[in-house]
């Protein structure tokens, strides 16, 4: 099988994507997202206990069964008005409809390239300690959009309403460029007020003086473990629910949004 062209294999993949539910993606070169900046500093951290918690030192790469040289990350939209889409439910194995969406995204494009093309691909966790990558680098380095003061990954058409992941691809695919884009400067910053527990305050995470840069986050203001507090909250006053398509209730956690939902960029955009 002849090796598939670099840039019409990226578009039609990327088409594919769409054609399956994704409202943006993006490509990026596997070496220059290990290279990172939340690759880079994550070593520097201490070892993260909370929800979601993370590897001591840097996260492994996913374990493959073939050498990635791409990555391609997709989005979907998360309207305010579609809350449900991030409830984290117990019965659902991808916990999210949100994510549960994506997924069938990344695996219908991994499986096109097997199948269409003879190209290995997979999708990949959600957590970078589980198999995934840093999603949010992920989709900077594609050019979809950017990290904004909120530590939120944001892009022009949805603001940071939008849920990512990724799948790893054993074919060179033409990479995007980061976007000559940043919608924070002339902002109030409404984000980091709305915060329930003040994890975006100026005396927040205190990046070592030894750390790279330039470094997740911007002005290294968001404390984790402070966030961390408000998802633990959310955790304990998750609740059992009927719903019509079960015999049985299923656990249910609604996970803070608000810094998210207080950003005007993308506000009122429509899927």
């Amino acid at each position: 099988m002849n090796e598939p062209n670099p840039s019409e294999l990226t578009q039609a993949a990327l088409n594919q994507a769409r054609d399956l539910g994704a409202d943006i993606a993006g490509a990026v070169a596997w070496d220059r997202l290990m290279a990172g900046p939340s690759y880079a500093v994550q070593p520097f951290m201490p070892t993260w206990g909370g929800v979601g918690a993370g590897h001591p030192g840097r996260a492994p790469e996913p374990d493959l069964d073939f050498k990635p040289i791409s990555l391609v990350v997709v989005g979907v939209a998360h309207p305010g008005g579609e809350p449900e889409l991030d409830w984290w439910q117990e019965h659902i194995p991808s916990r999210t409809l949100g994510n549960q969406a994506l997924a069938k995204v990344t695996k219908g494009v991994a499986r096109w390239l097997r199948e269409e093309h003879g190209v290995a691909a997979r999708d990949l966790a959600y957590h970078p300690e589980r198999g995934g990558v840093f999603l949010k680098d992920a989709a900077v380095l594609a050019g979809l959009g950017v990290v904004g003061r909120s530590n939120l990954f944001m892009c022009p058409e949805l603001g940071p309403r939008v849920r990512l992941r990724a799948l790893a691809v054993g074919a060179q695919l033409a990479p995007g460029e980061p976007l000559d884009w940043d919608p924070c400067p002339e902002c109030e910053g409404p984000c980091r007020p709305a915060c329930p527990q003040g994890a975006m305050a100026p005396n927040g995470r205190k990046w070592p003086p030894d750390a790279p840069s330039p470094l997740p986050g911007r002005d290294g203001a968001y404390a984790r473990e402070v966030c961390n507090r408000q998802m633990e909250a959310d955790i304990t006053d998750g609740r059992m629910v009927d719903l019509p398509e079960r015999e049985q209730p299923s656990k249910q956690v609604r996970y803070c949004r608000r810094c998210e939902l207080a950003c005007p960029v993308g506000r009122g955009a429509i899927k």
